[in-house]
C-alpha cells in the first residue's frame, strides 16, 4: 500500500483517510470491527475483543505512512 501511496497522488487522500478513519480511529471501539476479519487478510472468524495481532493490524498503515507524511501525527 506504502508503494501505491508514493506513486499515485491522487490516492494519497484516500489512503491517508483509510489508515486513520478505519484503522487507526477503530482502536477508540471497545470491539474490533468487522473490517479486520476477512478471508484474504487471514482472519476469517469474528473476535469479540482486542488481541494484540488485531491492535497490530490497525497501526500498521498508519505506521508506515507516519514515516512518510509526519503531520499526520496530528490525527
Amino acid at each position: 500500500m506504502l508503494q501505491l501511496y508514493s506513486r499515485a497522488k491522487t490516492m494519497m487522500a484516500v489512503i491517508e483517510d483509510k489508515a486513520v478513519q478505519a484503522y487507526l480511529n477503530s482502536l477508540r471501539y471497545p470491539k474490533p470491527p468487522e473490517i479486520l476479519f476477512t478471508e484474504e487478510l487471514g482472519r476469517k472468524e469474528y473476535m469479540h475483543e482486542w488481541t494484540e495481532d488485531l491492535v497490530k493490524a490497525c497501526l500498521h498503515l498508519y505506521l508506515q505512512l507516519l514515516v512518510v507524511k509526519k503531520s499526520l501525527i496530528h490525527e
